[in-house]
C-alpha cells in the first residue's frame, strides 16, 4: 500500500477533485488576524451552493486594512469574569475578542473596554456575548444558550441552529434585550480565488440569523422595539486557517427585504503559505504506510486524528513527547481521501492525503 501526500493544493500532473473536511477552525489565546476590507462584491454569485463551486474574488478590490485581536478571556478587565469566567455557569468563556468599533464617548458617558466572549473546544466554536464598561461600571450581556458559530468538524451539508436571548440593563438610561435564532449550514465546497489571485479549497458555511430587539428607555420612559432583521453570513473556510478566508456580511428586513451587503473582508494568503505548516511541525512525511514527525519543540505533546472524507473520525493517536514519532498506518483499508489533524497546544495542522491500495 502506498500514501501519497498532498501538502499544496496545485498538483502538477492532476488534481484531486473532492469535498474538504475541516477538523478545526477558531482563534486562540495571543493571535492577531489581519484581514483586507473590500468594497461590494458586484456581478459575483457569493450565494452559490452545492459541490465543486468556483467563487471568482479576483475582481473584488481592498479599501482597508483590519486586524482582529484575540486573548484569553482572563486576560480582560476582571469585573467582566463572574458573567464568563464563573465555573458554575457552564460554559466559560476561554477566548475574547477586542471590539474597538462599539468604543466611543457619548453625551454624559463614556463606553469603553468592549470585548465580544467565545468558547471553543474540540467540538464547537460558540459566541457567549459581550461587555463594556459605561463611566468605568460594568456592563455584561451574556446569552442564555451561546449562539453555535461552528460545529466541528466541518464537513459539505452539516446543519446546526441556536436559539440565544441577552439583555443590558443600564441604570438610569436604558433596558435592551435582543433575541436571536441562528441557523447554518456548509452548503457548498470548491474552489475560491482571492483578489491577489491566489486560489484555495474551501467549505463555505451560511448562517442566517433572525435578530429582535426590545428597547425600554427610561428617560422617556416608554418601549420601542425596531422592526426586526435577518443577518446573514457567508463565510468560507480553508484548511490551516482559523478564520474565514473570505466573509460577505448582509442584513435585510424579516419581511422579504432586499439584502443589503455590510461587510466583505478576506485574508489575503500568498501561494506560498498555502497549506503551510504550523510551527510546531519541523519534518513530516510518509514512508510505506508510517507516519514519520519530528517536533521543533520537544516538550510538546502531540495529537492525531484522522478523518474520512465524509468528517468522520477513523483513528485516533496520543503521541508522548518525544521529538521523533513514528506512526503505523496499515489499519486504514480502505482507499479514498483523508486528513490528519495534528494538534498541541502551539496550535494545529490539517494535511489531505489519498489512501491507494
Amino acid at each position: 500500500m502506498r500514501f501519497i501526500f498532498l501538502i499544496f493544493i496545485f498538483f502538477s500532473i492532476e488534481r484531486i477533485q473532492a469535498q474538504i473536511v475541516i477538523p478545526f477552525a477558531a482563534p486562540s489565546a495571543s493571535e492577531v488576524f489581519d484581514f483586507k476590507e473590500a468594497g461590494q462584491v458586484f456581478a459575483i454569485d457569493y450565494k452559490a451552493a452545492g459541490q465543486n463551486i468556483v467563487w471568482d474574488f479576483s475582481t473584488v478590490v481592498a479599501v482597508d486594512d483590519v486586524s482582529e485581536v484575540y486573548l484569553s478571556s482572563f486576560s480582560v478587565p476582571f469585573q467582566f469574569y463572574p458573567a464568563f469566567t464563573n465555573p458554575i455557569s457552564p460554559p466559560i468563556s476561554n477566548i475574547a475578542r477586542e471590539n474597538p468599533a462599539f468604543d466611543f464617548p457619548g453625551p454624559g458617558f463614556d463606553i469603553d473596554d468592549s470585548y465580544i466572549f467565545y468558547h471553543t473546544s474540540n467540538d464547537a466554536f460558540l459566541d457567549m456575548g459581550f461587555a463594556f464598561l459605561i463611566n468605568s461600571i460594568p456592563i455584561t450581556a451574556r446569552y442564555d444558550n451561546p449562539e453555535v458559530i461552528l460545529e466541528f468538524p466541518l464537513t459539505f451539508s452539516n446543519q446546526w441552529s441556536s436559539e440565544s436571548t441577552a439583555d443590558v440593563d443600564i441604570p438610569s438610561l436604558a433596558y435592551w434585550q435582543q433575541q436571536r435564532e441562528s441557523s447554518s449550514e456548509v452548503d457548498a465546497y470548491g474552489q475560491l480565488i482571492l483578489p491577489n489571485n491566489v486560489s484555495v479549497e474551501v467549505l463555505k458555511v451560511t448562517t442566517t440569523v433572525l435578530v429582535k430587539d426590545s428597547i425600554f428607555n427610561y428617560v422617556i420612559g416608554f418601549p420601542f422595539s425596531p422592526p426586526a432583521r435577518l443577518e446573514t453570513s457567508y463565510r468560507w473556510y480553508a484548511e490551516s486557517y482559523n478564520l474565514p478566508v473570505f466573509e460577505v456580511l448582509t442584513q435585510s428586513a424579516q419581511a422579504g427585504g432586499n439584502e443589503q451587503v455590510t461587510l466583505v473582508r478576506y485574508k489575503e494568503i500568498n501561494v506560498n503559505n498555502v497549506n503551510s505548516p504550523n510551527d510546531f511541525i519541523d519534518h513530516f512525511y510518509v514512508h510505506e504506510n508510517i507516519a514519520h514527525i519530528s517536533l521543533k519543540n520537544t516538550n510538546e505533546k502531540i495529537k492525531l486524528n484522522i478523518y474520512d472524507v465524509s468528517g468522520r473520525k477513523v483513528k485516533d493517536y496520543q503521541v508522548l513527547n518525544r521529538s521523533d514519532y513514528k506512526i503505523d498506518l496499515n489499519s486504514l483499508q480502505t482507499s479514498g481521501v483523508y486528513y490528519l489533524h495534528f494538534q498541541t497546544k502551539s496550535g494545529m495542522q490539517s494535511v489531505k492525503s489519498v489512501f491507494i491500495p
